[in-house]
């Protein structure tokens, strides 16, 4: 997604939004779901732009063999910075329990002349060819959190829930990115533990911050790791519209999962990313 489509989808939302903010002037004190700022935020949901830097090493390779691996952005020239397209929301079930869905997604593919020779999935690509290469990263999760400690202005919480990876990657030789068509993925759902705290420090301004862990290993199969860091500030800044809201933040991941894939294929697939940058969204809150 270019940074001009994420504005464009920005746009679109916050007039959205905007069709909601006569029902929230009703809001009242006495709401359970009501924080001590006037927000109200029984049902939240965010949408916008993730500025993310890129740091990949792969590999695909047959079982057994010794192909070396390939650091994406140095060897193809795929982008190292992109725009792309985030959304998140959760659904209060009382005042200490919430249900969370998120997803965001990284798509870059890039047409470049190789100057060094890489291997791929048993194939040698030399130097001086044109190759084509996709690289789109997909993270839906879904999770339960709960308060552990709340107060008028604190809410500390756990959360446990599924997130899904799916990785489409390929490298072809070609001046056309339709002619790429690898597609290695990883879609079962895999656990995922975090921690939050938000803190509402003045009226109409709220700042989250999380982190999250997953590491799980299946003999043959899967072996890896996903630690993944945010913060974001809130701004509410309507009096008589509190469920209408925007937020900046940064986030940050580091992914190392190994990839076997059974007797049928027999192949190896490794994947070392970190992905890092601002985000922006507006949020709808009510």
């Amino acid at each position: 997604m270019t940074s001009s489509s994420v504005r464009t989808l920005a746009a679109a939302t916050i007039t959205l939004c905007l069709l909601f903010v006569p029902a929230g002037a009703e809001a009242q004190s006495d709401d359970p779901y009501t924080r001590w700022g006037g927000m109200r935020d029984r049902f939240h949901f965010d949408i916008g732009g993730f500025f993310v830097s890129h740091d990949t090493f792969a590999l695909l390779r047959p079982s057994g063999s010794e192909i070396p691996g390939v650091d994406i952005e140095r060897d193809t020239d795929i982008p190292a910075s992109t725009s792309d397209f985030r959304m998140g929301g959760y659904f209060r079930l009382g005042k200490r329990h919430r249900l969370i869905l998120e997803y965001f997604q990284m798509n870059r593919d890039a047409v470049s002349r190789l100057e060094g020779q890489i291997e791929w999935d048993g194939e040698v690509f030399p130097i001086d060819t044109q190759i084509a290469t996709v690289w789109d990263t997909r993270v839906l999760s879904f999770q339960y959190r709960f308060a552990v400690y709340k107060s008028e202005r604190v809410d500390v919480g756990l959360s446990a829930g599924l997130f899904a990876m799916k990785i489409k990657s390929g490298i072809a030789i070609s001046d056309n990115i339709g002619d790429v068509a690898a597609d290695v993925s990883e879609q079962a759902p895999l656990p995922m533990l975090g921690l939050g705290l938000e803190w509402e420090f003045a009226r109409g301004f709220l700042l989250r911050a999380r982190g999250q862990y997953l590491a799980i290993s299946v003999q043959d199969t899967i072996d890896g790791n996903w630690g993944e860091a945010s913060a974001a500030v809130e701004w509410y800044p309507f009096e008589s519209a509190r469920q209408l809201g925007f937020g900046a933040g940064y986030n940050y991941a580091n992914i190392d999962v190994q990839l076997q894939f059974g007797e049928v294929l027999q192949k190896d697939f490794e994947y070392e990313y970190k992905f890092r940058g601002p985000i922006v969204y507006a949020v709808l809150s009510f």
